[in-house]
């Protein structure tokens, strides 16, 4: 291996199951929540959810500006914006996942125009 092990597992961890297998539980838990709950139990459980992403995200903020932060009269001017942060996060995670299950299945690297299409079809990956 070219880093540790604790580095190696660190790696494993923050792709494969944060980036990967997580969102794809959220999204079959919401699938399951509509299934199994009416529309009003879904919305609360949703709306719990959500009010947790947004407490830890407000006191991590409040944290971070009272005790990390040298620009606190900048900073602070961005607490407002922790109520959108939730959204922000699981839609991330949405389209990271989109992200990786397109690269896994269509090869998605190869329509990019980054690399031009004479380079692209003489390499083997």
């Amino acid at each position: 291996l070219l880093t540790g092990l604790k580095e190696a597992f660190y790696l494993y961890y923050a792709t494969l199951i944060q980036q990967f297998i997580l969102p794809i539980l959220v999204i079959l838990y919401y699938i399951k929540l509509f299934l199994k709950f009416s529309f009003v139990e879904v919305l609360a459980i949703i709306t719990f959810i959500y009010l947790i992403y947004f407490l830890h995200t407000f006191f991590l903020m409040l944290f971070f500006v009272t005790v990390v932060s040298e620009r606190k009269h900048w900073d602070i001017k961005l607490i407002p914006y922790t109520i959108l942060y939730p959204f922000y996060g699981f839609l991330l995670r949405v389209n990271s996942l989109y992200a990786y299950i397109d690269e896994a299945l269509f090869d998605a690297h190869r329509r990019t125009g980054y690399v031009p299409p004479w380079v692209a079809r003489k390499t083997k990956f």
